[in-house]
C-alpha cells in the first residue's frame, strides 16, 4: 500500500550551527521511504532542540497537525528517540498522545535506525514506551556524568568553559592586562561609594565587554561580584576552593566590594541632584529641624523654610548666592589646598575592606 509520508527529524545541538545534521537524518528517512515505496509529502524539523527540555517543538506539532488534517498517513524517523523521550517534565504526555492519534488514523511509523513500531497492538505500544524510557535513561546518566566532570573540574580550580570572561583571555586563565586594570579600577570607584551607572558610563569609554558592547550598571555589577576576580572557583554558585586562573583582586578587596553592591541600603539610582543649595541640609536656627525648598512658581519665589512649624522664610535664590560667595572667597585663599586634602579617617574604600575582613572571620 502506497503512503503519504511526513518526514520528522529532530537534532539536539546543533554545534556546527548549519543543520547539518538534520539534512542528514532526512536524507536516511527519504532512502527508507524508497525502499518502502511510500511518497513523501512532507518534512518537518526541530533543529537544536531537545526532546528532554520538554520546550514547545514546532516541527513536531506541525507534523501532528499533517496527520490530524490527513494530508499524510504515514510517520518516518530516523530514531524512536527523535520521535520522543519520555520525561517527568513532559507533562502533556506527548507519547500517549501521539500513540493516540496514530491508533486513530491507522497511522504507521517507520525508523531508519530502529525499525517499525507497530502502535496498533498492546506490545508495539508497550515497546514504544519502553524505547522511550531508555532513550530517557540514557539522556539523565549524561547528565550526571557531565555535571560531575564539571564539579570535580571546579573542585580541582579548572576552568570549566564558557563565553570568555572580561578579564582573562578565551583560555579562561590568561590575564589580559588591560582589561584587569579596567576591574581593579571599577572595583576601587565602588569601595568610594560611586554609583554603578556612573562606573560603567565611564568604563565604556575606556573599553567595552568582552562581547564588545558598552557597560550597563547590571553587567557591570555582575562581572565585579564574580568570585573568579579573587581567584575562586565556582560550582552552581558555591565557592568550592581555589582557582588555577591569577587574581585580578585580592580576596578581601573583592568580598568589600560584594558586601557593598549587596547592602540592601544601596540605592542603585540615587536620584537628581537637588536643585536647591541647602535644601534638607541646613538648620532652623530656632528648632533645629532641617529646612526644605517651598515654592515653584518661579525661582524667585521659592523660599526656604522650617516644614515643621514655619519659624522662618527666606529666599532661596538669595541664600543659595550668599552662601556660594563665601565658598568661593574662602577656596580662593593661600591656604585653601589645605581644605581640601581627603580626610584619610573617612577612607570608606578601607572601611569597606575592613568590614567585609571583619564579617568573614565571624562566618
Amino acid at each position: 500500500m502506497t503512503r503519504r509520508a511526513v518526514i520528522y527529524c529532530r537534532i539536539s545541538q546543533d554545534r556546527e550551527g548549519a543543520g547539518l545534521g538534520i539534512d542528514r537524518q532526512e536524507a536516511d528517512c527519504r532512502a527508507l521511504a524508497d525502499q518502502l515505496g511510500w511518497d513523501v509529502v512532507a518534512v518537518h524539523a526541530d533543529n537544536d532542540l531537545s526532546a528532554y527540555s520538554g520546550k514547545p517543538r514546532p516541527g513536531y506539532q506541525r507534523m501532528l497537525a499533517d496527520l490530524r488534517a490527513g494530508a499524510a498517513d504515514a510517520v518516518i524517523a530516523w530514531h524512536t528517540d527523535r520521535l520522543h523521550r519520555r520525561s517527568g517534565r513532559d507533562s502533556s504526555g506527548a507519547l500517549d498522545e501521539y500513540i493516540d492519534l496514530c491508533q486513530a488514523r491507522d497511522v504507521p511509523t517507520q525508523t531508519v535506525q530502529s525499525g517499525a513500531l507497530d502502535l496498533s497492538t498492546a506490545s508495539g505500544r508497550m515497546t514504544a514506551r519502553i524505547h522511550a524510557a531508555v532513550a530517557r535513561g540514557e539522556v539523565e546518566h549524561q547528565i550526571e556524568r557531565q555535571q560531575r566532570a564539571r564539579l570535580q573540574a571546579a573542585t580541582d580550580g579548572r576552568w570549566t568553559g564558557n563565553k570568555r570572561p572580561f578579564g582573562y583571555q578565551a583560555d579562561g586563565v590568561t590575564l589580559v592586562p588591560a582589561e584587569a586594570e579596567a576591574l581593579r579600577w571599577a572595583a576601587a570607584q565602588v569601595l568610594t561609594g560611586r554609583s554603578l551607572r556612573s562606573i560603567a558610563r565611564e568604563l565604556s569609554g575606556r573599553t567595552l565587554t568582552s562581547t564588545g558592547r558598552p557597560w550597563d550598571p547590571r553587567t557591570l555589577g555582575r562581572v565585579l561580584r564574580r568570585p573568579r576576580n579573587a581567584g575562586l572557583s565556582v560550582y552552581r554558585g558555591q565557592v568550592v576552593g581555589a582557582a588555577s586562573w591569577p587574581a585580578i583582586l585580592d580576596e578581601d578587596t573583592w568580598r568589600a566590594v560584594v558586601a557593598v553592591l549587596t547592602d540592601p541600603t544601596r540605592r542603585a539610582n540615587p536620584g537628581r541632584p537637588p536643585r536647591w543649595l541647602l535644601s534638607n541640609l541646613a538648620v532652623c536656627g530656632v528648632c533645629g529641624g532641617l529646612v526644605i525648598a517651598k515654592g515653584r512658581a518661579r525661582p524667585s519665589m521659592v523660599v526656604y523654610t522650617c516644614p515643621a512649624a514655619a519659624h522662618l522664610s527666606r529666599n532661596a535664590a538669595e541664600v543659595d548666592a550668599f552662601v556660594t560667595a563665601v565658598i568661593l572667597e574662602r577656596l580662593s585663599r593661600p591656604d585653601a589646598r589645605e581644605l581640601l586634602v581627603p580626610d584619610r579617617r573617612a577612607d570608606t574604600a578601607a572601611l569597606h575592606l575592613r568590614d567585609a575582613a571583619l564579617a568573614e572571620r565571624l562566618v
